[in-house]
């Protein structure tokens, strides 16, 4: 079969077949095989390379959860803090991790480099950046808070214009050629001053734009079954989906093989501008993309092709005790063994 030209064939039923399997495009007007098409039409306008569009569609999830009974919670909170008996289970079923540090060196020549610790607020906030399992649901965000976040991590601070027709942007965090096609969705559970519900930040505007209204225990449900059943991260008092314009990002890298990987980039991106403004503002933050896209897309009405989640991440006020977070002691270079 060529890929480029229609030819006509006799369908013995073994055409139809390959063709409801994506795996063969018809020219037939009767649906689903014309759906088919149009979509396959539709990842070639946007620049979708086929390798990525292959990896991206077959990795999404729907209904996904993660949620451990009582057993299980236990185990995988006493191996979370490092408990003996719960790791030493864990070893003798799967065996020791591979070592912490690795050297490139076998002679073990090496160069020592002097100790330079630095101070200041940012400084200040890589230290205190950390991923948050308990968040305190009676403590809302403030609305300068919600503005400070969604300002410093996704908001835009300058422009470059190239063209007539284009504009770059500058923001907090890198971006494939200054395109920043990551969209942000806050999932209001608990701000003051602030219904709860479903939002898309206007970065044009620094506004918040209404999705979907909700109350604080919809808010809440929905979190968890967006983060495919990690209930941990369901009372954080706001939480953001992160998704991808494909056409923003593909409008320039055109089927490039590294196009996709930019975008994940960019969302890793902007999760640690996250960690490091919740610090700053002593807030307690998570990221994670084991997520239920599927969910998501469907919740917002987007078609997965020219938008979809990414990941999400989101933040508030921690608990101060959560059996999920490890305690970590202080490491020196050159000092301290493990």
């Amino acid at each position: 079969m060529p890929q480029r030209r229609w030819i006509d064939v006799d369908d013995d039923g073994l055409i139809t077949f390959l063709c409801k399997r994506g795996l063969l495009l018809s020219a037939d007007v009767a649906e689903p095989l014309a759906g088919l098409r149009r979509r396959d039409e539709q990842l070639a306008d946007l620049g979708w390379l086929p390798a990525a569009a292959v990896y991206h569609f077959a990795t999404r999830a729907r209904g996904g959860d993660l949620r451990l009974d009582a057993d299980d919670l236990e185990e995988f909170g006493e191996i979370a803090t490092a408990s003996d008996a719960a790791a030493g289970r864990f070893v003798d079923r799967h065996g020791p991790p591979p070592p912490a540090f690795h050297s490139a060196q076998q002679d073990g020549a090496r160069v020592d480099l002097p100790l330079a610790p630095r101070q200041g607020s940012l400084y200040d906030a890589l230290a205190a950046r950390k991923t948050t399992r308990g968040f305190d649901r009676s403590r809302p965000l403030t609305l300068e808070q919600l503005a400070a976040l969604l300002y410093e991590v996704f908001g835009c601070r300058g422009y470059a214009r190239l063209h007539p027709e284009i504009a770059v942007l500058k923001k907090g965090s890198p971006s494939a050629g200054s395109l920043h096609p990551v969209e942000a969705y806050p999932l209001v559970r608990h701000v003051d001053g602030l219904a709860p519900g479903l939002y898309h930040y206007s970065v044009r505007d620094h506004a918040l734009e209404p999705v979907v209204e909700l109350t604080e225990g919809d808010a809440r449900d929905e979190l968890a079954t967006f983060t495919a059943g990690q209930v941990y991260f369901a009372s954080a008092a706001v939480a953001f989906v992160l998704t991808a314009r494909f056409r923003r990002s593909f409008w320039k890298y055109r089927e490039h093989p590294t196009a996709y990987a930019t975008l994940l980039m960019d969302a890793a991106h902007l999760s640690q501008t996250l960690y490091l403004v919740g610090a700053d503002l002593g807030l307690g933050t998570f990221f994670t993309n084991v997520i239920n896209d599927k969910n998501i897309d469907d919740r917002l009405g987007l078609d997965g092709i020219e938008e979809s989640a990414l990941a999400v991440c989101g933040c508030g006020h921690s608990s101060g005790r959560s059996r999920l977070e490890p305690q970590f002691e202080p490491y020196v270079p050159r000092e301290t063994e493990l």
